[in-house]
Parts: structure tokens; C-alpha cells; sequence
């Protein structure tokens, strides 16, 4: 589901939109290299001083302002995604 920028911007603030709870980004890329068969390999940097070590996404903001919630879970959503994908550039050449 699509929001409008002008809705986004009005609200200001940071929507999770996982169903999933808590991971980590090095976790999700991972998993998409698993599940592609991709042979990339990460390049792993060390965080800046300001970054945000941890957090406990919360999508009580998306429902509230968006009245939108997550209905597939991250093992069932990421290979339908990567499949629509690989569909989608298959089209492009």
C-alpha cells in the first residue's frame, strides 16, 4: 500500500511498518542474499556515533495515523517481493 507524500509529511515521524518485531538490517541482508542466491558479500562499516543502536519498532503510529497494519510476515513477504522482482526485471530487458 502506497501513502501520499503530502499525508507522510504531515505526520512527521518515523512509521514502522514491520510486523515482524525487531531486527537487524545486517539481518535482512542476509536474508535476501540467502534467498536470492545473490553472491554478494557485505561490507560491514562501523556505525557513526549518532546512529540508533536499537529500537522496538512500534506500528501503533501507522495504524493511528495511516489505519494501516502489516498482514505478512518478513519470511512470507520477502520472497513474494524478490519474486515480483525478478518478474518485474525480466520485463525490463
Amino acid at each position: 500500500m502506497f501513502f501520499p507524500a503530502s499525508l507522510l509529511i504531515q505526520i512527521r515521524q518515523l512509521i514502522w511498518v514491520i510486523k515482524d518485531g525487531e531486527f537487524t538490517i545486517r539481518e535482512l541482508a542476509e536474508k535476501v542474499i540467502e534467498l536470492t542466491g545473490s553472491g554478494s558479500k557485505l561490507n560491514i562499516q562501523p556505525l557513526p556515533d549518532d546512529d540508533l543502536k536499537q529500537c522496538k519498532p512500534d506500528i501503533g503510529l501507522a495504524q493511528e495515523e495511516l489505519g494501516w497494519e502489516p498482514k505478512i510476515a518478513l519470511d512470507e513477504g520477502l520472497p513474494r517481493t524478490i519474486e515480483y522482482f525478478e518478474e518485474y526485471l525480466k520485463g525490463e530487458g
